[in-house]
Parts: structure tokens; C-alpha cells; sequence
């Protein structure tokens, strides 16, 4: 009888260990973000995750696309599981489909790299919700020589993979559960281990600067709805708080301006499980100001006509940029009470100038009477890498200090780490540009206290960059939030920061947005309030271009609001301590997000700072700015600067890319990557189209590009009749100059993986223009990063003026026998014209 009972208890215990599921947030609560928490999207477009309307009235995720216009790749994901190789496992999940149809469409196991997948398919093309559910064994495929291939590796990830899909498909309450008692004690969710590093975090982004009539102060805490705090405010006990949404809302209505100390005490069911202590500043009211928004980037103080006027008067509400643009006949030396250094001279390049300054009022003075208009604007720090003589390829770049007189400075007042050297700083610091250094933290070290604390050493260093005086900001590089244990190093790291110079923390976040909650509210709140308040969120958006315009403005939107939304979720009202620094980097063979040589890619950039000053979720953004000036040309290099001044010193909203007439995609060439073939091309000799798969993301480093520059014309080379390969470029306009662009390398060289730099010698004529620029760029770099040890490359430029509306564009291969050489990425486009 013992024995039975016994046996009965255990199988009464395995029953319900066996109804477990291993992931977190099953029900895939959203909270007002369209991304669950615990999970994260992948794929340029992503889908959508809805409070209710799925089984049971449960939270659903939902993929669609409409069926002229297929979606290449979506997904969701939650990483860090770990589970049991050899035992058993049931995926389950419900899913509703209308008029479905995919290339692929899974929901996965998959481990680490992705060496191994166990997926669940079969999706009908219409369904409403409906279970699907099957049993895996966890094993390696034992289908290869290398049986190293067949060892299954850690971490394991769940993911519904979506590829060339088109319809609807809606996702609800996955499941993973672990059938066996082994694979029961082994598994576990990484995200659920993180427990003991959550506490009760104030949802706050600047804790020492809380805008006078602020009415609740907002603390998370999302393991349950049940939960009760109790509060005490300087000592004395505070109202319960209400718990709304996952934030306990705490009552400061009533306190007067100043610092304040705060205590929270956590408690379920009878038991403290969470307490926490901190102080808090209320500041004082702004001061009254006549302040009126252009756009969610800028605000207008003062825009006053000036007739015979020697100062003006304005008040800044809070510390913030300010831009100064004088539009006057006249070159007045201009300055600005309290500011040693002059805003302008009558030698500035050009009338504007940018200081941050704290609130209050000031006065702006002319050295002589001026006529004209004065403009007096707000605007988010502005940051730009790589700073004065940073580049890859000289020949065309525009990056000396010249150049940043003319168009960068006055634009951007922050420039990044080693982009100004110590001899210059005393210089840029008196135009009021403030200089960033780099710090590199242990977000990529095991979690341990002996990185922690070498970390707080190196930060508190009488002699390190917060004890510099040459720079305002130290930049950390890089984060990601699936890099747990990376963060929770620094988090707790930031927590000792002391700080005595007040420099700002540029943290660089890489990946998805935040996603875990308690372990993101956490590490959010740090890093804003490290050093006092002093840490800004820089997430790294090197959005590629993509085939069409619409594919291209879903991802900017999927991307950019779905982060500004899912920030907003984590910490309230936290604009202004997070922004979004694009990537310029276009510059094929060494990097480049300008993936597709039919696209504008002037038009593209255009279309992610058009986006951030036409959104209302972006008002307040605390920065914004570009990397990878280094890797630009000097056009492309003006363009930004162009940019940044439309949008944000300006204030406007239009396009600036459509008033000079661009279009996303290139009307002058068809076929520009041999994609089609030798489609709308004309061939004489020995012409065929060849394909490598690697050559576009490799050789041409396009950045992490797998699909596109694939394809490549190949011409032979033949002493009595060289090959060549012409087309017809149309819709130019006559006296207006264009750029001609195009890779060139050895077909053997490239099939063969040898590196051996030199000049590929494809010619090229243009019937009816006249060229007026050209540049070779051969790709010599055969030491360091593996993707810089392979086949060599030429990148091929041209600056060119059509006499008529087309041109005769012709290619002209190798006179040696036997060299095979080959081409892509051929490209024509409107040249940006300096003013």
C-alpha cells in the first residue's frame, strides 16, 4: 500500500512538473507594446501582438501581408532556454490563418547557431484557432561526416520563422514542455533565472530631475497583479500606491520641490519579496517660455525680425541644445551671455552655432546694429562618427577639417570617440562641440564580481575618462538586451559610478529593443540614471535598403516606433534619455547598408529622419545623429549634414529628398545586379552571367546581406574582340550631373577564394556626357577581420554630366586571353550638388 502511494505521489508529481511551461510570458501579455514581453521580433517587418481577440480572449500575435506583396522573412522568438538533449519535449501552439500562404512557416526548437531545428508545420491556408501540437526527441541528425555537427548546443531558442508569406497568420499561447522526468529537472528558461536581480525599480529615466507637477512616481514590479507596497517618503509613510499596468503608482503630487528619500517595501501573499531605497529631485517650475514645436524633434524659443538691434533677449526652459541661426545681410560677431567664446564671427562658414545650456534666461549681443531675423531653437543632441580625418577611402571622402567647417559643425555639437584629437579639442570646444571618448564595459563577460568591480576601478580612476577634462561624454560599446549577463556586469557596475565632472554615458545598444520584464525595467533605469542622471540609450538602427518603398517604410516604422513604444512601455515618458543613431555606411567593398544598387540611397536616409519628425511618439527624443561617416563618400557625407539641418535645426516635416526630385527607386538602369540575368542588356564577345553566393555579403561587404549581389556578368577576355555589355541610361536631365558607380574583380580569383589585390581593367565609355570626375578604389586589405582575407575587389566611381536625356553606357572587358573578369552593382544616380 506504502509502494502504491508512493508511486501515485510521484506520478501525481510528474503530471504536474510535466504541465509546466518552460516559457516565460505563454500568453504573450503585451501591455500597450505591439511586442510581448519575453520575446522579441526578427525579419525586416514584423508582426503585431494584440491584447485580446485570441483563444480564451488571450493576447495573440499577428503576421500579414497582402498577396500582390509577399513579406520575405518575419518571426518571433524567446532565447536562453535550456533544454535536455536526448529527452523528450511536446511544442504546442495555437494558430489562425485567412487566405495563408508561405514559402515556410514553422514554429521551432532550435539550438544555438541554429545547427539544429525541430520544428511544428502544417498550417492550413484558412483556420480559425486551432491547437497544434507535436513530441520531439531532442537528438543530432547523425546525417554528417563531422560528428561535431550533430552535438546539439546551448542555449536553446523557441521561434515561429515565417519565410515569403502572404495573408494572415496569428499566433497564441506556445507551449514547450518537457515529457520526461530528466528532461523536467534539466530545463529551464534563463529568462525566469534572472529573479534574484529584480527588485522594485523606479520607471524613471532621471531620477534627480523630475519636472515640477509630476503626479505619480512610477515603480515596477510585474510579477503579479496581487502584489501591495508599502511606502515611506522622507521618512514619513506615503498613501498605498495603486498598481496599474505593472508600475506601482506612487503619490508625489504634494511635494514640494528638492530632494526627496524614497523606500518601497513588495509584498505577496503575506511575504516582502522585493524592497528598494533611492532619493529623487523634484525640480523647480520652468521658467515662462514662449516655446512652439516644429516637429517632435525641435522646438521654435524666439524667431524675431531684427531692425537695427544690438541683443535679444530669450528664456530656455531646461538644459537642452539650443541652435542660433542669424539670417542677415550682414556678419555681426555674435555672443552669448556668459559664453566666453563668440556664437559667430565674420569668418564662421556659416550664420548658426549650437551651445547646450542649462534653464534660465540669456541674452544675445551683435558688435554692430543688425537687420534681418533671428531664430533661437531646441533641438536633441546631434552625434556623428567618425569625426576630422576619419576615413577609408581618402580619395573621395569628405572628412578633413575643412570640410567639417563648412558642413558638420554648427550641424552636429556632439562628435564621437577618437574623432577629435587633443590638439583640437581647446578649438571645437570654443565652437561649442562637445567630444565623446570610449570606454569599453564588460557587456560581453561571464557574470562575475571581479569584472564588476575592475569595472568600477577603471571608472572612479583618478586618471581615467571621468576624471578627463577634454571630453563631455564616455561612450559604452556595445549592449545587446539578449546579453544578460553583459548587462547585470555593468548595471551593477553604473550603480558605484561617482562621477564628480557630471560627464554624460553614451550606451550603445545593438539588436532588439527591451523585452524582459523587471530585468529590463532595471537595467533601463540604471543606465539612464547613472553618474546622476547623466546616461542617454543610443540604439544602433543600420537599416538597409530594401526592394520597394513600401518594404523599406515598414521596416523603418516597424523598427522606430516599436522601439519608442516598447521604451515608453518600460520606462514612462523616457524620450528624452533614449534616440536613434542611423547608419550612412555605404561604401562597397569595405561596408555598406546600401544593399541594392537600384535604390536612391539618398532618398532612403531621407525617409528615416522624414519618419522621426512626422511621428508623435518621437516628441522629445533626446538624440539622434549617424555612424559611419568613415565608410561615406563626401556626397553622401553633405547629404546627412543636409539632412540633420532639414529636419531638426530647421524643424520642417516635407521631404527634403522629394523637392530635389529623387525617387526611391533609380529610374536609369534596369537590372543593375545581374539579378534577371543579362535582362536589358546588350552583349558583344564572350558574355554569360555567373553566381557565387557569398561575393555580395563577402567580397563586396554588404552588410550582413545574404540574398542580393549574388549575381555577377562575367566577360572574357579575348585579345581580337573584347567582350563588352552596353545599356541605354535614360531620364537624365541634360547639364545636371550624375554619379556612375560599379564593383569589378576576377571571375577565378573570386570562384577560388585567392587574394590577390590589383587593378581589373573593364572599361568604360559614356556616348554623350562628359566625365568630370573618376576614382579607383582597388582593395589591397589582406590582414585583420576574416572577411577582409578573401577575393579582391575594385570599386569603380564616376561623376559625369549628360548632354542629353540618355546615355550610351558601355563596358569594355580584358584584352588578355584567358582573363575572365567580372561585374555588378551598376549604378547611376542624381549627384547631391554642393551649395
Amino acid at each position: 500500500m506504502k509502494k502504491s502511494l508512493a508511486l501515485l505521489v510521484l506520478l501525481c508529481a510528474a503530471i504536474n512538473a510535466v504541465s509546466e511551461n518552460i516559457l516565460l510570458n505563454s500568453r504573450l501579455e503585451c501591455g500597450t507594446s505591439p511586442m510581448p514581453n519575453g520575446w522579441f521580433f526578427g525579419g525586416y517587418i514584423h508582426g503585431t501582438c494584440l491584447p485580446d481577440g485570441g483563444p480564451d480572449n488571450s493576447p495573440f500575435v499577428i503576421f500579414s501581408a497582402p498577396a500582390e506583396m509577399p513579406v520575405e522573412l518575419g518571426s518571433i522568438r524567446q532565447k536562453m532556454l535550456t533544454l535536455v538533449p536526448g529527452e523528450k519535449y511536446r511544442l504546442s501552439c495555437y494558430v489562425r490563418t485567412k487566405d495563408f500562404h508561405a514559402k515556410r512557416a514553422d514554429f521551432l526548437i532550435i539550438d544555438d547557431g541554429w545547427s539544429h531545428s525541430f520544428a511544428l508545420n502544417g498550417f492550413p491556408e484558412n483556420c480559425d484557432w486551432k491547437l497544434f501540437a507535436k513530441e520531439f526527441t531532442l537528438e543530432g541528425h547523425n546525417s554528417r561526416e563531422d560528428k561535431a555537427d550533430d552535438i546539439l548546443k546551448q542555449p536553446f531558442a523557441t521561434l515561429l520563422y515565417l519565410e515569403n508569406y502572404s495573408g494572415e497568420i496569428s499566433f497564441a499561447q506556445p507551449s514547450l514542455e518537457a515529457l520526461t522526468e530528466k528532461g523536467m529537472q534539466g530545463s529551464s528558461n534563463g529568462n525566469m533565472m534572472l529573479k534574484q536581480f529584480i527588485k522594485a525599480v523606479p520607471a524613471v529615466p532621471r531620477l534627480n530631475a523630475i519636472p515640477a507637477g509630476t503626479a505619480t512616481l512610477p515603480v515596477n514590479w510585474h510579477t503579479s497583479a496581487a502584489a501591495t507596497a508599502a511606502v515611506t517618503i522622507d521618512g514619513k509613510p506615503a498613501p498605498a500606491p495603486n498598481f496599474t499596468k505593472g508600475f506601482f503608482q506612487i503619490d508625489i503630487s504634494q511635494l514640494q520641490a528638492g530632494q526627496h528619500a524614497l523606500t518601497i517595501s513588495v509584498t505577496e501573499d503575506g511575504q516582502e519579496v522585493a524592497s528598494n531605497a533611492f532619493d529623487f529631485t523634484i525640480l523647480a517650475p520652468e521658467p515662462p517660455c514662449a516655446e512652439r514645436r516644429l516637429n517632435p524633434l525641435t522646438t521654435e524659443l524666439l524667431a524675431q525680425p531684427l531692425q537695427e538691434t544690438t541683443s535679444v533677449t530669450f528664456t530656455v526652459p531646461r538644459r537642452t541644445w539650443v541652435y542660433f541661426k542669424l539670417d542677415s545681410t550682414t556678419k555681426p560677431t555674435m555672443t552669448l551671455s556668459g559664453d566666453v567664446n563668440p556664437l559667430l564671427t565674420a569668418e564662421s562658414p556659416r550664420p548658426e552655432a549650437q551651445r547646450r545650456l542649462n534653464p534660465g534666461q540669456y541674452t544675445v549681443a551683435f558688435d554692430t546694429p543688425v537687420d534681418g531675423k533671428l531664430f533661437i531653437r531646441t533641438v536633441p543632441i546631434l552625434y556623428k562618427y567618425a569625426g576630422i580625418d576619419v576615413t577609408w577611402i581618402p580619395g573621395l571622402a569628405g572628412c578633413d577639417l575643412a570640410f567639417h567647417q563648412k558642413h558638420a559643425f554648427g550641424v552636429f555639437n556632439t562628435i564621437g570617440a577618437r574623432g577629435v584629437k587633443e590638439e583640437l579639442r581647446p578649438y571645437t570646444a570654443s565652437l561649442g562641440l562637445e567630444c565623446v571618448d570610449s570606454f569599453c564595459p564588460p557587456s560581453r563577460q561571464p557574470f562575475d564580481q571581479a569584472h564588476i568591480d575592475k569595472f568600477v576601478r577603471q571608472m572612479n580612476s583618478p586618471t581615467g575618462l571621468f576624471a578627463k577634462k577634454s571630453n563631455q561624454w564616455v561612450e559604452f560599446d556595445e549592449y545587446f538586451f539578449s546579453l544578460t549577463n553583459g548587462l547585470l556586469n555593468c548595471a551593477l557596475g553604473f550603480e558605484k559610478l561617482e562621477n564628480p565632472l557630471g560627464k554624460d554615458l553614451f550606451h550603445w545598444f545593438g539588436g532588439d529593443s527591451p523585452h524582459e520584464p523587471g530585468l529590463h525595467h532595471r537595467i533601463l533605469s540604471t543606465f539612464m540614471n547613472a553618474g546622476g542622471g547623466h546616461g542617454y540609450i543610443a540604439f544602433e538602427e543600420y537599416l538597409k535598403t530594401l526592394k520597394t518603398e513600401k518594404e523599406a517604410y515598414i521596416n523603418i516604422s516597424n523598427t522606430l516606433s516599436g522601439t519608442a513604444n516598447r521604451m515608453n512601455d518600460f520606462i514612462p515618458g523616457s524620450n528624452p534619455a533614449f534616440g536613434f543613431i542611423f547608419g550612412n555606411f555605404h561604401q562597397v567593398p569595405i561596408l555598406s547598408i546600401a544593399w541594392l544598387p537600384e535604390v536612391n540611397f539618398k532618398y532612403f536616409l531621407d525617409m528615416e529622419f522624414h519618419y522621426l519628425a512626422n511621428h508623435p511618439e518621437f516628441t522629445g527624443l533626446g538624440l539622434a545623429g549617424y555612424w559611419g561617416f568613415n565608410y561615406t563618400n563626401e556626397e553622401i557625407a553633405r547629404w546627412c549634414c543636409e539632412l540633420v539641418r532639414h529636419y531638426v535645426l530647421e524643424g520642417r516635416t516635407d521631404s527634403l529628398a522629394k523637392a530635389y526630385g529623387y525617387t526611391y527607386l533609380l529610374p536609369h538602369l534596369q537590372n543593375n545586379d545581374f539579378e534577371n540575368g543579362l535582362e536589358g542588356w546588350r552583349c558583344t564577345g564572350d558574355v554569360k552571367v555567373a553566381h557565387n553566393d557569398l561575393f555580395g555579403a563577402r567580397n563586396e561587404r554588404r552588410w550582413y546581406c545574404s540574398k542580393y549581389g549574388q549575381h555577377f556578368a562575367v566577360l572574357a577576355g579575348n585579345p581580337d574582340q573584347p567582350a563588352t555589355i552596353s545599356q541605354t541610361a535614360v531620364e537624365l536631365v541634360p547639364g545636371k550631373p550624375y554619379t556612375l558607380e560599379f564593383i569589378t574583380a576576377d571571375y577565378d580569383d573570386t570562384m577560388a577564394d585567392k587574394v590577390n589585390p590589383r587593378y581589373f581593367d573593364i572599361g568604360v565609355t559614356l556616348k554623350d556626357a562628359q566625365i568630370v570626375h573618376e576614382f579607383t578604389y582597388i582593395d589591397e586589405r589582406t590582414k585583420g577581420q576574416a572577411d577582409f582575407i578573401t577575393a579582391k575587389t575594385n570599386y569603380r566611381y564616376y561623376r559625369f554630366i549628360p548632354e542629353k536625356d540618355t546615355v550610351e553606357l558601355t563596358f569594355t572587358g580584358s584584352a588578355k586571353a584567358g582573363e575572365k573578369l567580372i561585374m555588378n552593382y551598376v549604378k547611376i544616380a542624381p549627384y547631391f550638388e554642393e551649395k
